[in-house]
């Protein structure tokens, strides 16, 4: 599904596809009298400012991986190095800014 036809970083093939879908299941649901809308869950704000030291730090990390591992010379051995890199500063980075502003 995904091109050379990017619209904001979003396929337009795939946003149709959905669409396609996601029409057709509400359509069975309605049909059997089974369709309701969601009941949204209420807001609840974040407390917490993150340190802009780490932002900083977390964002260099991020940047110079992509550089060094994922740039204009790329390997399968480099790839791996970075997707392990990434992977690991997504988890500490959901687990210590989780209820950060």
């Amino acid at each position: 599904m995904h091109g050379a036809n990017r619209l904001a970083s979003t396929s337009l093939l795939e946003c149709l596809t959905s669409a396609k879908f996601t029409a057709r299941t509400d359509a069975e649901e309605i049909s059997r009298g089974t369709f309701a809308t969601p009941v949204p869950r209420p807001w609840i704000g974040q407390t917490r400012d993150a340190d802009p030291t780490l932002i900083r730090q977390d964002l260099h990390l991020l940047q110079s991986t992509m550089w060094n591992y994922a740039g204009i010379v790329r390997s399968p051995k480099r790839l791996t190095r970075a997707r392990r890199i990434l992977l690991e500063l997504r988890e500490e980075i959901g687990s210590f800014y989780r209820g950060c502003r």
